[in-house]
């Protein structure tokens, strides 16, 4: 949760102008960075920046997780054949063709707030569905 709330609901008030919501804090004398943007709605200009912002981060959350995956398998592969040839008991064997441990947790962390963040915001920027 706070992950989506870092990722999606954060470039929204950062961004987002609410003059009314920025009085209070002024009010109660607090400056904070927030509601003091330059959009007052979703509107072209702020899919162009915030959104583009916000597309490209999914799409880098959809493909980073799946790098280190395509380049430690080689390695893998290699080290597992090197290891198969001098294996001499079954267990030695078995160690050696184990795969790496698979985070589940994790991951699907990772996926569930791609998901979500996409379906937030694909209302207004259509090609984050693609990314979902």
């Amino acid at each position: 949760s706070s992950q989506f709330f870092n990722t999606a609901i954060v470039s929204l008030v950062v961004n987002a102008r609410a003059s009314e919501v920025r009085r209070y804090f002024d009010k109660l004398e607090m400056s904070f960075a927030i509601f003091d943007g330059d959009y007052t709605d979703m509107d072209n200009g702020w899919y162009a920046q915030v959104g583009a912002t916000i597309v490209l981060t999914m799409l880098l959350n959809a493909v980073l997780p799946l790098v280190p995956l395509v380049v430690h398998l080689p390695l893998t592969r290699f080290q597992q054949y090197r290891v198969k040839k001098k294996a001499v008991t079954e267990t030695e064997l078995a160690e050696s063709l184990a795969g790496p441990q698979f985070e589940l947790a994790e991951r699907v962390g990772e996926l569930l707030n791609t998901v979500f963040v996409c379906c937030l915001y694909s209302s207004g920027a259509p090609v984050l569905s693609l990314v979902a």
